[in-house]
């Protein structure tokens, strides 16, 4: 089991009163991105993203070492993303609907103690009570 000073929170699609995203969406997709190595997300990509993300209604989770110094690591940086969403899959004989898992991350300094296995086995409980195949 992961230390109790890991926070597991979801993540709201949102944007700030400008409609841009917010702080914290921000922070999110851009350590997702980090995880792949990729740059940091343009304005542009970001509203992208939002927007995908909000067609698709997609659940983010954001997991935070609130052990983390504030004045060294910015809070609002997850140590690991993960995100799901509801779609179809074409099996070939048929569409059937798929529970649909992207963007895990787990930062090196946080690997090994639990908190991939506690992201999927929530997420998939999930799934598994909804329905899904």
């Amino acid at each position: 089991m992961h230390p109790g000073h890991l926070r597991f929170e979801n993540v709201p699609l949102a944007r700030r009163k400008d409609g841009k995203a917010s702080e914290l969406y921000a922070a999110w997709l851009n350590t997702a991105w980090e995880g792949f190595n990729h740059k940091p997300a343009t304005g542009e990509q970001l509203e992208q993203m939002l927007q995908a993300h909000e067609i698709d209604a997609r659940v983010l989770t954001g997991v935070y070492d609130d052990a983390r110094p504030a004045e060294l690591v910015d809070p609002l940086v997850p140590v690991a993303t993960y995100a799901s969403f509801a779609k179809t899959l074409n099996v070939g004989a048929g569409v059937l609907p798929a529970h649909l898992i992207t963007l895990v991350t787990v930062r090196p300094t946080h690997r090994r103690r639990g908190i991939l296995r506690e992201l999927m086995g929530t997420d998939l409980a999930r799934a598994k009570a909804a329905g899904f195949p």
